[in-house]
């Protein structure tokens, strides 16, 4: 099963728009589909970003809804000891480093962003770093070829 790292804007998109690609992302997790790895500052950056005003605003679901997905997210996914210490890498934006750290910290097989400094990188050491829209073609083949 991949193990996969989200960043926070492929999990908070998924609630901007049912039926998108991050919200099929989720649905994947949901159906086990692969396995989600967090580390705790990262599921606490989830929560705090759902958690904002300017974003509840456009968020399409129940804030009920909202309060189950994030008791159901550390329960029933992979979550690392805290993240390794790395070098800072993303300089434009260092909170892209907890994304990185996870995944290493995780042995994560992929980390999935739209972040445009993450994508630049496109790997992390041995971690590849896909788009949602890569990361659920992936999920796709995995399936058919199974």
């Amino acid at each position: 099963m991949i193990r996969a790292v989200l960043d926070t804007n492929v999990v908070v998109s998924s609630f901007l728009g049912l039926g998108s690609i991050p919200d099929q992302i989720i649905e994947a997790w949901r159906s086990q589909k692969f396995e989600l790895c967090l580390s705790d500052l990262l599921y606490e950056e989830i929560r705090d970003v759902l958690r904002r005003p300017q974003i509840r605003k456009r968020i399409k679901a129940a804030v009920e809804d909202v309060a189950l997905f994030l008791e159901q997210l550390p329960a029933n996914s992979y979550i690392c000891d805290q993240p390794l210490l790395i070098e800072p890498v993303v300089k434009e934006d260092p909170d892209d480093d907890v994304v990185l750290a996870t995944a290493i910290a995780a042995s994560a097989d992929l980390i999935v962003s739209g972040d445009r400094h993450l994508l630049a990188l496109t790997t992390h050491g041995r971690i590849p770093i896909v788009s949602p829209r890569e990361f659920l073609l992936i999920l796709r083949e995995r399936e058919r070829e199974e």
